[in-house]
């Protein structure tokens, strides 16, 4: 899958968690994580567009640390939709267009 291809499947997933009240767990059901992430090696995260856009690992700096400390269900979906939105503009600027 291209890395666009990737980040479409994990907007997907936010999508399916705002609006069909899906559960995220983790990097078990991200598609950026399933192609990206791996823990025990150096560069965890290289070549995921969030890293590259953040410089951070593990989704730092996005909506998704919010989304994780959220303590009742009200905060969490604001935190579910600020970071569909940031993948949204993410993708956007990455890839022009609408999404």
């Amino acid at each position: 899958m291209t890395k666009k291809e990737v980040l479409d499947g994990s907007i997907q997933k936010w999508w399916e968690i705002v609006w069909r009240d899906s559960v995220d767990e983790g990097p078990d059901n991200c598609p950026l994580c399933e192609k990206y992430h791996n823990e025990w090696k150096d560069g965890c995260c290289d070549g995921c567009p969030i890293r590259e856009d953040t410089g951070k690992q593990f989704c730092r700096l996005t909506p998704y640390k919010v989304f994780e400390d959220a303590r009742c269900p009200e905060d969490q979906l604001k935190a579910a939709r600020a970071m569909l939105r940031y993948l949204k503009n993410l993708r956007k600027k990455l890839y022009g267009g609408e999404v």
